[in-house]
């Protein structure tokens, strides 16, 4: 990878130490020896802390899509191992003349991909087999915009409060059924004015539900979607209540398998 991107990655990584300054800046204001302001600084502190795991998680979420974006293409990583190659059997190989080099370069190719070809049908999944691995960072946070294709959560903190869960569709009900009993007006008024052919929610279960359940008391979606679905009418819950998107965050229990 680029060094200048490594670089960049680096203090961007380094960047959520730098807001310690701001801890420490707050804490100067006030007084220890003041029981209501060593409660502003224990309250201070904790939604802090759980703010800047939250900006951590989105951090390292946004790194390893960088490093993606800027690995090598899969190609670029054959063709240095068929000029490897090139190199160990013809010493010399530098010194021949462009067309033969290329064409030698060009065989090796082709040779390469045929390989890579026939063992990508080798493993291939066959059926039953899973796609998940087991997460061997259960403790990690995750922000709720990460890409969580072939990955289960086992819990979530929602508001301060920590709620149990197996599936995308119990995280879905935990916010749901968290905020509609709290306050169902917000949601009422977006089922009433939301007119689309198919309603992401309703108060009645609707004929073109495949899977329809109930989230809240007396309230209804399709549980007929993937995780990423599930996720986005979470977030569109939030956007309804006006709750930032940095007051959940998820635990994983499996995550993709990576072939």
């Amino acid at each position: 990878m680029n060094e200048h991107v490594n670089t960049l990655i680096t203090e961007l990584q380094n960047a959520t130490f730098k807001l310690d300054a701001i801890l420490d800046v707050y804490q100067e204001n006030l007084d220890y020896f003041n029981e209501v302001d060593r409660r502003k600084i224990t309250d201070f502190k904790v939604i802090f802390e759980r703010k800047r795991e939250a900006i951590d998680a989105s951090i390292n979420s946004f790194v390893r899509f960088i490093k993606k974006s800027f690995a090598p293409s899969q190609k670029d990583i054959l063709k240095e191992k068929a000029l490897q190659k090139l190199h160990n059997d013809f010493p010399d190989f530098d010194s021949w003349d462009e067309n033969v080099k290329h064409a030698l370069l060009d065989r090796e190719l082709k040779t390469l991909f045929s390989r890579q070809s026939v063992n990508a049908s080798s493993k291939r999944p066959t059926t039953g087999e899973s796609v998940y691995l087991d997460n061997p960072n259960t403790d990690q946070p995750h922000s709720i915009n990460e890409n969580f294709v072939f990955s289960k959560p086992y819990k979530i903190e929602f508001l301060s409060k920590e709620y149990a869960v197996k599936n995308w569709r119990d995280v879905l009900c935990v916010i749901a059924n968290s905020l509609y009993t709290d306050n169902p007006a917000p949601l009422n008024s977006y089922i009433v004015n939301d007119d689309s052919k198919k309603p992401k929610f309703a108060e009645s279960i609707l004929p073109n539900y495949r899977r329809p359940i109930e989230i809240a008391k007396g309230i209804y979606t399709d549980a007929n979607r993937n995780a990423t679905d599930m996720l986005n009418l979470c977030r569109l819950l939030l956007q309804i209540y006006s709750i930032d998107e940095d007051e959940i965050t998820i635990y994983l229990s499996k995550i993709a398998k990576n072939e």
